[in-house]
């Protein structure tokens, strides 16, 4: 997937939401690699909207074009402002994005009003620090256990890392701009940040056993302003859907995948461990996480690639077709064959 490819299909969506979605979508905004320059050729097009009536969700979808997944899906107004609030993450959802399409001056002003609320926030010393301190009470949540099995302590201490990141950036008034892509070199770019935090964060994941993995972690807690808390919340593990739905899931987190094998093509362990935890959320009943290893991230690729194989021949065996096209012009066609709209 190039450039080329994927500006056509920003326009596509345009003209799509112009044509046939004006008065039912009220913005449709892009965000992530495509627009912040750090987009590779496996890189996908990060684009989000938000509904103006129920009819409105009919934009959403999700498909595989030219070997990438795609995901366009609905953000409400609440969501928004609950990431400006600092309640959720992903603030460059609300903060660094390029409106594709907003249906009038009213809803562009309200998104206006939202960013402006995610960058008060973030300048009020009082309401950071109060964030701050609700992502490290998170983090401790998620602190692994010695008795965890290596897939669970593995999976608890990724979230945790991303947490405590984010106890750090919203403490000083900010948030990553790239995401995970950039979130562990940005980490230590802020201006202040303890003693040792280049070793304690790396130290989580060159860690090997169960035990390791909590004891990595629970150092990496006493890094922060606070003692470290006792709320071990378990791990809810999800479901397996039906080929059906997994047909979409699959569509929507292939481009995981890709940044997987990347990631260990560019010998880049920390945001392969990242996006790995990220496929273990999205996949409970597979295991993705114990074959991860720091200095030898081969494992982790060839066990990606059999989940990923396994997920196919699963779709295959049950008949269930997924939204698949070789070039954006078998994607374009198939639009107007299938009437959706």
């Amino acid at each position: 997937m190039g450039k080329k490819t994927r500006d056509r299909l920003v326009g596509w969506i345009e003209d799509t939401v112009r044509e046939h979605y004006a008065g039912k979508v009220a913005l449709v905004c892009l965000y992530g690699s495509h627009i912040n320059g750090t987009a590779g050729e496996t890189s996908d097009v990060d684009c989000y909207f938000v509904p103006k009536t129920p009819e409105g969700n009919a934009l959403a979808r999700t498909f595989l074009l030219e070997g990438v997944g795609y995901d366009l899906f609905p953000m409400s107004w609440q969501r928004l402002e609950a990431i400006a609030k600092l309640e959720q993450s992903h603030q460059p959802l609300v903060g660094d994005v390029r409106v594709l399409y907003a249906d009038s001056p009213a809803d562009l002003e309200r998104l206006e009003a939202v960013q402006r609320q995610l960058l008060d926030n973030l300048a009020d010393p009082v309401f950071r620090q109060r964030a701050a301190q609700a992502r490290f009470a998170r983090a401790c949540s998620r602190l692994p256990l010695a008795t965890d099995d290596e897939k669970t302590a593995r999976l608890k201490a990724g979230g945790l890392l991303m947490d405590v990141a984010e106890v750090f950036a919203f403490g000083q008034g900010e948030y990553y701009h790239y995401g995970l892509k950039r979130q562990f070199p940005d980490l230590l770019a802020l201006p202040q940040r303890p003693d040792g935090l280049e070793e304690a964060y790396p130290a989580v994941l060159k860690a090997e056993t169960s035990a390791e993995i909590a004891c990595a972690c629970q150092r990496l807690l006493e890094s922060c302003p606070w003692p470290v808390m006792k709320n071990q919340q378990p791990v809810a593990w999800g479901d397996r859907p039906a080929p059906a739905q997994l047909a979409g899931l699959y569509e929507e987190i292939s481009s995981t995948f890709l940044k997987i094998y990347r990631c260990v093509a560019v010998g880049d362990p920390v945001l392969a461990f990242l996006s790995a935890v990220c496929l273990q959320w999205e996949l409970p009943w597979t295991d993705l996480l114990s074959c991860y290893r720091y200095d030898d991230l081969d494992a982790l690729a060839e066990n990606a690639r059999e989940v990923e194989r396994q997920l196919r021949r699963e779709l295959t065996d049950e008949n269930v077709p997924l939204k698949e096209y070789q070039t954006f012009a078998q994607f374009e066609q198939a639009q107007k064959e299938s009437g959706i709209r």
